[in-house]
C-alpha cells in the first residue's frame, strides 16, 4: 500500500484499488517493484493482479506452494 501511495503520489489507497486505474503505468510499476524489494514481486505479477490485496495473496500462495515447512511458518508472522 505504502509503495503504491508513494509512487503514485496518492494518499489513502485501498488494498482493492487497481494500480493502473489510479494512474500507474509501466515505468511506475518498475518503481514499485524496486521499492518493495521482494524476489517474488514483479512487474508481470503487478500487471496480472493489479491490486495490493491480489498481489499479496499471489505472493503468499507462491510462498506456501514453495515451502517445505508447515503453512504457519511460510515466512509469515502469525503473532500479534
Amino acid at each position: 500500500m505504502e509503495s503504491f501511495e508513494q509512487i503514485l503520489g496518492i494518499k489513502r489507497i485501498s488494498v482493492n484499488d487497481d494500480f493502473y486505474e489510479l494512474g500507474g503505468d509501466s515505468v511506475r510499476s518498475i518503481q514499485v517493484v524496486e521499492l518493495v524489494e521482494d524476489p517474488l514481486f514483479s512487474v508481470s505479477l503487478l500487471y496480472q493482479h493489479r491490486t495490493a490485496r491480489k498481489v499479496a495473496s499471489a505472493i503468499l500462495q507462491e510462498r506456501l506452494n514453495n515451502s517445505k515447512d508447515p503453512p504457519d511458518s511460510a515466512g509469515l508472522s502469525l503473532s500479534y
